[in-house]
């Protein structure tokens, strides 16, 4: 039989054996571990280069879009050249350069202020318009007596105006100067118009029509402006102007009327349309 002290030297021995094999086996997986840790953490940081680089490149362009630009205001110029012993140097001397910061100015802003400041901005510019308006009108006539405060006695009749204007301008405007300007406005119209009446020969249902149209030069105006003051950083700018205009339209004055045939004497419509006030004005 095998003592206890025997088996006790067997144990530590056998216990003393596999201990190494166990240790490295725990170490191996650690530093798979640790490995794979690391590989983690790399990955991650690749990750976040890349997107740091990408904010660097946009932090750059928006840099540069909203930054002003900068103008040598001077550039360098060259010195007379001295010569010794067959050697010649030149020195070159340069002015001081100011630097001028200059903001970029896009087209719609230019395009904006030069419709804002029409005024004294070209020497010569021509403006073409077209104008279209409507107009549709409607209007009740008696022509008769109450009879007992009560019942009507005489004729009723509807009319209605429909009226089409076509108005095309062309302006000219001419600077003198930088602070004086004149410009000269012809206007074209051409209109239509539509009468009609309901109640023609005292029937209700009756309607008697008629269609006009003609066009001619309207209205001529001129203006004349003059700048007393220039814009400032504090103060805009002060421009006193005088308009007038001509009339040089046909004016409704003196334009006959004449009588529709089989309107019942319900309608009377003008031989022509007038295309001007007929008076002079001030604008």
């Amino acid at each position: 039989m095998i003592s206890r002290f025997t088996r006790t030297i067997i144990g530590a021995s056998i216990a003393f054996s596999f201990s190494p094999s166990l240790l490295a086996a725990s170490t191996d997986a650690e530093v798979e571990s640790l490995r794979q840790q690391m590989k983690e953490i790399q990955q991650q940081n690749e990750a976040q280069n890349i997107i740091i680089q990408a904010m660097a490149k946009r932090l750059q362009q928006v840099e540069a879009d909203t930054q002003p630009r900068y103008v040598k205001a001077a550039s360098a110029e060259p010195s007379a050249a001295t010569s010794s012993n067959n050697k010649t140097s030149t020195t070159i001397s340069s002015a001081d350069e100011s630097v001028v910061k200059q903001a970029p100015i896009a087209r719609s802003a230019e395009a904006l202020l030069q419709e804002r400041h029409f005024l004294f901005n070209q020497q010569f510019s021509l403006e073409a318009g077209i104008t279209y308006t409507h107009s549709d009108r409607r209007d009740l006539f008696l022509n008769g007596f109450l009879a007992l405060d009560a019942i009507f006695l005489g004729n009723i009749s509807l009319d209605k105006i429909k009226a089409d204007t076509l108005t095309f301008n062309a302006t000219g405007r001419y600077s003198m100067t930088d602070s004086l300007q004149f410009d000269l406005n012809v206007p074209y119209i051409y209109r239509n118009s539509t009468f009609s009446s309901v109640g023609a020969g005292f029937s209700t249902s009756s309607v008697a029509e008629e269609d006009i149209s003609n066009g001619d030069i309207g209205d001529v105006s001129a203006g004349i402006y003059y700048r007393l003051f220039h814009e400032t950083a504090d103060n805009p700018d002060t421009v006193i102007s005088l308009r007038v205009k001509a009339p040089t339209g046909k004016d409704p004055y003196g334009i006959k009327f004449v009588e529709v045939a089989d309107s019942g004497q319900n309608l009377t419509v003008p031989t022509e349309l007038p295309t001007g006030n007929g008076v002079w004005a001030r604008l």
